[in-house]
């Protein structure tokens, strides 16, 4: 059975999973300096582990790719991804 993550925002801006885990938006003077600003996730653990994603999009993608890869979720995500990057129109 497919497990479908669902996003919330929540009171300080960041997007929590219904997988536990949260993606946060960080500019380089809160991290390490110029070239660090963009979209983290924070694990359920606590653990902060660093990985920049430059779009909300595609931090979203990652973790949904993570906990279901052959998921419809992922595959709708995966398309408009591709199309994008193709530049294709999708009605």
């Amino acid at each position: 059975m497919e497990n479908v993550i669902e996003f919330k925002k929540n009171e300080h801006g960041q997007y929590v999973a219904s997988t536990g885990e949260f993606i946060g938006y960080y500019k380089g003077t809160e991290l390490w300096g110029r070239g660090s600003t963009g979209w983290y996730i924070t694990e359920t653990n606590g653990d902060f582990r660093g990985i920049k994603f430059d779009t909300l999009a595609e931090a979203k993608y990652y973790l949904v790719r993570r906990h279901n890869p052959t998921s419809e979720q992922f595959s709708k995500m995966f398309a408009k991804k591709i199309n994008r990057a193709l530049g294709t129109v999708v009605a």
